[in-house]
């Protein structure tokens, strides 16, 4: 993070900084300046807010083998970071366990042209199970 100092010269305006990096002498530190949005009333907010939704890779009817998978860090950075695998299907993120990834590795060892496979989802929280159903 750079540091700016205030110049404390009214010639200069009230928001003057100078840059430590050029020297030069800028209206609003870089990075600093936000921009305000005028929301509407709390009502009109209200009706208009969708919680944010983890979609899984169980909720798809069928995946195939070869689409791209991504990894996301959440809160890097903190202690609370941590890092989930996801796929991206028709603009939506479904996070792909750990587990279906073990899984699907132990299927594609015994049927190793399969291209197509399901995700049987049962349990929740800590105790949810996934089942990889191969379907070619």
């Amino acid at each position: 993070m750079i540091k700016y100092d205030y110049i404390p010269n009214h010639r200069l305006g009230k928001w003057n900084f100078k840059d430590p990096i050029t020297g030069d002498i800028v209206k609003y530190p870089k990075g600093k300046r936000q921009e305000v949005k005028q929301m509407a009333t709390l009502r009109e907010s209200a009706e208009e807010y969708t919680p944010m939704v983890t979609l899984n890779v169980a909720d798809l009817k069928e995946v195939s083998t070869e689409i791209d998978i991504n990894n996301k860090v959440v809160n890097e950075g903190t202690k609370d970071q941590f890092s989930y695998n996801f796929i991206v299907v028709d603009g939506q993120e479904y996070r792909v366990p750990k587990t279906v990834l073990k899984q699907l590795k132990a299927q594609l060892e015994e049927k190793p042209d399969s291209t197509l496979f399901k995700v049987k989802k049962s349990g929740e929280g800590l105790n949810t199970e996934y089942n990889v159903i191969m379907l070619d």
